[in-house]
């Protein structure tokens, strides 16, 4: 076990991601996670979330006020592109629409079409719905099918292409203002702007909180998407299991629940302590 000290002073925010690092395959927060966060609040560090999920995702885990208590009111989704608070999104960068109609009409023939407009779920088809909610776990019903040439696309932040034959890849090219990635089932692949989770922080901190950087947060994050957030913020907490790649940008990487970390080193009333990891 590894100890090192500690220091809690002039740390003001927690940053959680959720999938892997607070929430369980259930998808779920445990009672005993539940309880070290709100211990952590009540210390004095606010806890926000930072997520990969969808806002539609994000809004399906946390369809009840139960978990309103542990984090501040506006969090970061879509992997750093989105800051959402009770109806009211801020998108970081949108997809270029002359970008967007270039690559569906390319492909159009060959693939089904997902976007995410200003938080909301489109599909061209219904068969593009289809495939989006089996690889994403969102309710159909969530998902409008409408042709993209009735949408005002003022919001575009996601695009999703799937293969309408799922055993044929699609070969797009690469550009240095956008993300593509593949998706492993179905062949697909999703296209969104270059923005990652401590992009979206530091625009949070800086118009909720009047902070000008991440030195006074610590993170919590388990995947390849937290690599960036863990690796700016003052202290990057890779946890249990996580991907190589955040355990390499990490500060510490810890091999006890996070919960049991929580409680042994952030939540001390003093402003030191040993971390244990």
């Amino acid at each position: 076990m590894k100890k090192e000290t500690f220091t809690l002073k002039g740390f003001k925010f927690a940053a959680f991601d959720l999938d892997g690092t607070i929430v369980n395959e259930r998808g779920e927060i445990s009672q005993n996670i539940e309880k070290a966060i709100l211990k952590l609040r009540k210390s004095g560090i606010t806890p926000i979330i930072a997520t990969g999920r969808v806002l539609q995702s994000y809004k399906n885990l946390f369809s009840s006020n139960r978990y309103n208590k542990l984090f501040h009111k506006k969090i970061v989704c879509h992997d750093g592109n989105i800051l959402y608070e009770e109806g009211k999104i801020t998108i970081l960068k949108k997809i270029d629409l002359d970008f967007f109609w270039s690559i569906f009409y390319s492909l159009k023939s060959s693939a089904d079409f997902v976007v995410i407009n200003n938080g909301e779920c489109f599909a061209e088809t219904k068969s593009a719905a289809l495939k989006y909610s089996m690889v994403y776990r969102i309710n159909r019903s969530q998902i409008i099918v409408k042709s993209f040439d009735e949408i005002n696309l003022n919001g575009l932040s996601n695009v999703y292409v799937f293969p309408k034959d799922k055993d044929k890849q699609i070969s797009i090219n690469y550009f240095s203002n956008y993300n593509v990635k593949p998706i492993s089932y179905l062949n697909a692949f999703k296209i969104t702007p270059n923005v990652n989770k401590a992009d979206g922080l530091i625009k949070l901190l800086a118009t909720d909180f009047h902070e000008k950087n991440l030195e006074k947060v610590i993170a919590f994050g388990d995947g390849e998407n937290d690599v960036q957030m863990l690796n700016n913020c003052a202290i990057g907490i890779a946890v249990q299991n996580s991907h190589p790649a955040a355990i390499n940008c990490s500060t510490y990487s810890i091999n006890i629940p996070i919960e049991k970390f929580i409680e042994e080193n952030l939540v001390e009333g003093t402003d030191s302590t040993e971390i244990r990891v």
